[in-house]
């Protein structure tokens, strides 16, 4: 017997609230052992090329994994389409990267960011393969399989291999290798939920239908970002690397907790919503329980 919407959104808020709860613990106890394994500007370097890097990910899939979700008939078209749009516009962004990172290790004075960045920039290739078959597991609400996506790639690559390589001496680079990884194990247990299908197609009304929502969500996207990393650009360019590394510990501490609530719930949200986009009185009332919800547990 299949769930109702109301069912699969309580089970998808339940799994979201389990699973970022634990997260949190495990990003916060591997923080703690990295912080004894490596020095703060390892930190602070990784932090320089992810005000850029971060940046560069809005557009990486031009919102394709939102519109996947929003979208009300959903074709294999559609998947294709946005598809081959993701795969496109992440090589282009790595390309641009690759090219520009000279540029941007001369803007911090810090050459080291150069190999950082072009080796960092491979993950946004993987982040074009996978969007589309992630974006479909959200449209499923299935959060119990996000979990168990988001879990496994914490702990094999941000938990034991960078704290493996951080433990042999491997300083930044310890950091960078176990993002890579987390960005592979993530791709490669959504791929064996939901296949990938690399056959190419471009068509015009199916990418309006997709490219319409999601550019929007790309530039809304853009404004939040710009406003709350404008710091780390500063604090980096400014100061140094080893400031940086300080501050960017501290303030992903203090960010955890608020974070984690509204971030787990308008991930199950957003997909919900969108089943019920066509019923604006039910989308209403939705959403203010949604306000009085994490009000509730942010405020306070």
């Amino acid at each position: 017997m299949s769930k109702s919407l109301t069912d699969k959104t309580i089970s998808g808020l339940n799994w979201s609230f389990i699973g970022n709860n634990l997260l949190a613990v495990i990003n916060i106890v591997v923080g703690i052992i990295l912080a004894r394994l490596l020095v703060p500007q390892d930190f602070g370097l990784l932090g320089m090329t992810y005000v850029f890097l971060g940046l560069a990910e809005l557009f990486v899939t031009l919102g394709m994994g939102f519109s996947i979700q929003r979208i009300k008939i959903l074709t294999k078209e559609h998947i294709r389409v946005a598809t081959t749009t993701t795969i496109f516009s992440s090589a282009v962004i790595y390309l641009i990267f690759w090219f520009f990172a000279p540029y941007i290790s001369k803007f911090y004075a810090e050459e080291r960011l150069i190999s950082i960045i072009r080796v960092l920039s491979s993950i946004f290739i993987i982040q074009g393969l996978v969007t589309v078959s992630y974006g479909q597991i959200r449209r499923d609400l299935d959060f119990k399989y996000i979990l168990k996506i988001d879990l496994i790639s914490m702990l094999l690559g941000y938990g034991f291999i960078s704290s493996t390589l951080a433990f042999l001496g491997f300083g930044v680079w310890s950091l960078v290798y176990g993002r890579i990884a987390s960005a592979v194990i993530s791709a490669i247990i959504t791929i064996i939920k939901v296949p990938i299908n690399l056959q190419p197609l471009i068509k015009k009304q199916e990418f309006k239908d997709l490219a319409g929502f999601g550019g929007g969500i790309s530039l809304s996207n853009l404004i939040f970002y710009a406003s709350s990393n404008v710091d780390l650009l500063i604090v980096g360019k400014l100061l140094n690397s080893h400031l940086l590394g300080v501050y960017t510990r501290a303030l992903n501490l203090m960010k955890e907790s608020l974070t984690k609530v509204t971030g787990g719930i308008y991930n199950v949200l957003f997909p919900a919503f969108a089943a019920v986009q066509d019923d604006p009185e039910k989308l209403k009332i939705a959403h203010l329980r949604t306000i009085q919800t994490v009000s509730f547990f942010v405020y306070p």
